[in-house]
């Protein structure tokens, strides 16, 4: 009766019985769904399709949707309709399925978005709400306070987050911010805050996310792969730095606290990023991403300057580039100049504050007599022996160690 009324045009009738075959079981809906949207389609009037279409949507999302987007199966074209407003009608819809805490049910809003994003040229807001569903549909599968899905959704879960990727990488006309704020507490989409920052040119942000979740190789490959010109690599390096100072700084508190356990733990942490740092100069040192200039005014302060582990003038003369100008390798002479007095002053500093104590039975290793306090010299290594004995200042008279500088009257006698 239904294909009766359409052949006759009597449309309002065709609509009500196909409508009416939902109630009986055995009824072939698919023929139904396509029956009744191919009537709306001649009709072309809102108020029939939200009255009629609701029931389609809910029985075949697919068929239904080709209302409001080209049908998959014959290409045709959908009812021109204001978006607006189809989104306004489409939420209802979602209000009534997605939002049941069903993850699985159809997603009509993004199915919408997604086809006036491909086809059309819509306002850069729905791209911002098409990432927002997105991220939606994410933490009902996996809810942001979870470190991993359920065994149920890990698929889902997946194939959600390489889309939501694939958006956030390919497009720009979304509000980054916006977004970065959705997600913002999230456990798991790391890899989303990055692109999101990065988007924003929030580099440095997008570094320090990797640094802080222990991502040193995925931060490395980062900053080398992104253009040259925007000196990542260089704030990587930076970031060492300053976790390295932030953590000194907080074992001496701990230690001066007394809590030496904690500060111990602080400044271990802290030679680790000073050994990510020097391994990092030391893997770019030929390839001229590094800015010279810049490393040297970010070294922290109580770096030495030549140790066991490291000759810093060494690496730092390596990552010079010859293309410098003569005013900036003045520059980086001058640094390297206030670097070694600085390391000098510091040595200075430690040795006039040692604490020479002279017994009864202290001898003199060169003649075998007892020291007196007031005929020695001191050497840097410790030495102590008779004035007369020590003739020569820059070298202990026993070791044959030298020394660049007659420090010795700065340190206290005791006996």
């Amino acid at each position: 009766m239904a294909l009766v009324n359409e052949n006759i045009d009597n449309y309002p009738e065709a609509l009500r019985i196909w409508n009416s075959l939902r109630a009986i079981k055995g009824s072939n809906l698919q023929e139904g769904c396509e029956r009744t949207v191919s009537i709306l389609k001649k009709k072309k009037d809102l108020a029939t399709i939200k009255q009629y279409g609701r029931w389609v949507l809910e029985e075949s999302p697919t068929i239904g949707m080709s209302l409001f987007t080209l049908d998959p199966k014959t290409g045709e074209a959908p009812v021109d309709m204001n978006p607006d407003e189809v989104i306004e009608y489409l939420q209802s819809l979602d209000k009534g399925t997605l939002h049941k805490d069903d993850p699985s049910s159809f997603p009509y809003l993004e199915y919408y978005f997604e086809y006036l994003i491909n086809n059309q040229n819509p306002p850069d807001s729905y791209f911002t709400q098409l990432g927002q569903l997105y991220i939606d549909r994410l933490f009902r599968l996996q809810p942001p306070t979870f470190q991993q899905p359920t065994e149920a959704n890990r698929e889902r879960v997946k194939e959600y987050r390489a889309k939501l990727q694939k958006f956030l990488e390919t497009k720009k006309q979304y509000d980054s911010q916006k977004l970065l704020d959705q997600i913002q507490n999230c456990k798991y989409m790391l890899e989303e805050q990055i692109i999101l920052l990065i988007k924003a040119s929030r580099h440095r942000e997008a570094i320090k996310k990797y640094v802080d979740a222990n991502e040193f190789e995925k931060a490395e490959d980062f900053c080398i792969n992104k253009d040259k010109s925007l000196g990542l690599i260089t704030t990587l390096l930076s970031i060492y730095f300053q976790q390295y100072d932030e953590l000194m700084a907080q074992s001496k508190m701990q230690f001066e606290s007394g809590d030496i356990s904690k500060s111990a733990q602080a400044k271990d942490r802290a030679q680790k990023y000073e050994w990510r740092a020097l391994n990092l100069m030391r893997n770019q040192k030929a390839k001229t991403q590094l800015d010279p200039v810049t490393v040297l005014s970010l070294i922290p302060d109580d770096w030495d300057i030549i140790t066991q582990e490291r000759n810093l003038i060494s690496l730092l003369s390596s990552i010079f580039d010859q293309t410098l100008t003569v005013e900036e390798n003045i520059e980086i002479s001058k640094n390297l100049s206030k670097m070694e007095r600085q390391t000098k002053q510091s040595e200075l500093i430690e040795i006039k504050s040692a604490y020479i104590v002279i017994g009864e039975d202290s001898t003199c290793k060169v003649c075998k007599r007892k020291l007196k306090p007031n005929n020695i010299k001191v050497y840097p290594n410790g030495g102590v022996y008779h004035s007369q004995c020590a003739k020569e200042t820059s070298e202990d008279p026993i070791t044959r160690q030298r020394f660049d500088n007659d420090i010795t009257s700065g340190f206290k006698t005791s006996i």
